[in-house]
């Protein structure tokens, strides 16, 4: 049964319908006065209809007094789509939440619903890999990183085990700037250095957070999913991570939702060098 929280759509285009949202229930989906844990993940059930027309964005936000914060800005281009989100309860006694998309036609529709933070926190534990090791492009050797077990893999292994590729580092020059760089199979310049990627029967693709950054100090010290939630940013999660130089601290997130923290240990300035890094991720 499909539960709409708030709808509200609005059209300045002649007779041109507005898209429509509604936030939907789906099994463990969060709902309209819910109370979370800080730390807990969050799902959301967005049903979205352009009625004829293609929708062309949809952003996230979360209010409460004076406080914003946007939480996701994506582009699409569908007619129609039902889909879940995720997002971490992070540490506001109340969010407003508001889910508002755009048509093709500039045209808007937006729902809301709001969540309390229960006294109870919900954070999790962390897998820890100390001490990994990947080559770039032009040498033999693992390219490749499964954050859940902390296996390396060669490119032939990774063939045979597409959907657990997490990572895979190449080097470039940027300009005049030698770029070690953190990316992944979804990354649409890694099959420049894997060609292999193309005939690959699964994509993951990881988001590389570009601006929050942690210290070192911080990273060594987390025990708890604490630190990564609060340091991953859904709004600056992007397709690789440049310029991944030693002592430089940084999140992500991976197709399956979990948030990581990547600390460079060492990194070499040539495409027959290699990356040598810690990982924090969730369990």
């Amino acid at each position: 049964m499909i539960g709409l929280v708030l709808l509200s759509a609005c059209s300045d285009n002649g007779d041109a319908p507005a898209p429509s949202i509604t936030i939907a229930s789906a099994v463990e989906t969060v709902a309209d006065g819910d109370s979370v844990g800080q730390g807990a993940l969050m799902k959301f059930r967005l049903v979205v209809d352009g009625h004829g027309a293609h929708i062309s964005n949809i952003v996230a936000t979360i209010a409460d007094h004076d406080q914003m914060k946007t939480m996701m800005d994506v582009g699409v281009w569908a007619t129609t789509l039902d889909t879940i989100v995720s997002f971490y309860k992070g540490a506001w006694d109340t969010e407003n939440w508001t889910f508002s998309v755009m048509s093709e036609e500039r045209l808007f529709g937006k729902a809301s619903l709001t969540i309390y933070r229960d006294p109870v926190s919900a954070y999790g534990p962390i897998t820890t890999w100390p001490d990994v090791t990947l080559t770039f492009q032009n040498t033999d050797g693992p390219h490749f990183f499964d954050v859940e077990t902390g296996d390396v893999l060669t490119l032939q292994e990774a063939a045979t085990r597409p959907a657990d590729v997490d990572f895979a580092v190449y080097y470039y020059m940027d300009g005049t700037k030698p770029s070690p760089t953190f990316s992944s199979p979804g990354d649409e310049d890694a099959p420049t250095y894997y060609p292999d990627m193309n005939q690959w029967s699964t994509i993951n693709y990881t988001k590389w957070d570009y601006v929050s950054q942690t210290t070192a100090e911080a990273f060594d010290r987390a025990t708890t999913d604490s630190l990564l939630i609060d340091r991953y940013d859904d709004v600056w999660g992007r397709r690789k991570y440049k310029f991944a130089y030693a002592g430089w601290v940084f999140p992500f997130k991976t197709t399956n939702g979990k948030i990581g923290l990547v600390k460079v240990i060492r990194s070499d300035n040539d495409a027959t060098g290699s990356i040598q890094f810690a990982v924090k991720v969730q369990q």
